[in-house]
């Protein structure tokens, strides 16, 4: 079936659709098909409703104010951490990316940051002023068949306790989840007291009910307009 059909079909039948997808390209195609708002609920280049609820945990613990909040992000340059620096850009924070050679964000997306964007080489460099630090999986959905080759590159990317007190006593870590812990984070860091990972979890589930809120809303809105 084509994709431009399927997507003109569904937006028949919701009034809001959500789309998890392997590449970009397809809730791009349904968005420019589909009668009804598409959410980008993820694909291999953004994680946007992640991105959300992340912002919403980092504002109930250092407040809605986040201008000049250090973010660091420590590990694959991947669609979590793309969506991240449209977070940080968004909200005037500071995000650190610190990833091995070969795992980092293309030099298009750190430079859309405006400047708020640092690239640094070393883990311990990159936590010092860190108000959250942020890590996901080594491995991601389809990169399955490089996992070997993926341990062994982020091995001293790890987030642990002597890593952890290099921060300021401030700092919180925070994880997108599922996370394996003894690869990317410790289990003392992803269960102990300096984790929002669990207040991150719930806040997928917030931030995603406001999100269909203001759509569905958006639409019902849209249909009223043309019904007229």
């Amino acid at each position: 079936a084509d994709l431009r059909d399927e997507a003109i079909v569904l937006s028949r039948f919701y009034d809001v659709i959500v789309v998890r997808a392997l590449k970009n390209e397809t809730p791009r195609i349904m968005a420019e098909n589909s009668e009804a708002p598409i959410i980008n609920g993820m694909c291999d280049r953004m994680h946007p409703c992640q991105g959300l609820a992340d912002f919403m945990t980092i504002s109930e613990f250092f407040g809605d104010n986040l201008a000049g909040l250090n973010l660091t992000y420590i590990g694959d340059g991947n669609n979590v951490c793309r969506s991240l620096i449209h977070g940080a850009a968004n909200m005037d924070a500071k995000i650190t990316i610190c990833s091995p050679p070969n795992y980092t964000l293309d030099k298009e997306t750190l430079l859309s940051g405006d400047g708020i964007v640092k690239c640094v080489d070393s883990p311990a460099d990159a936590v010092r002023d860190a108000d959250v630090i942020y890590t996901d999986t080594w491995i991601s959905m389809g990169d399955e068949s490089q996992t070997e080759e993926r341990l062994a590159a982020f091995q001293n990317y790890q987030i642990n306790a002597d890593l952890m007190a290099l921060a300021p006593k401030h700092a919180l870590f925070m994880h997108c989840l599922p996370a394996h812990p003894n690869q990317e984070v410790t289990p003392d860091i992803l269960r102990g007291p300096r984790s929002i990972v669990f207040d991150q979890a719930e806040n997928r589930k917030h931030a995603q009910k406001a999100l269909l809120e203001k759509f569905v809303s958006i639409n019902v809105m849209h249909q009223r307009k043309n019904s007229k």
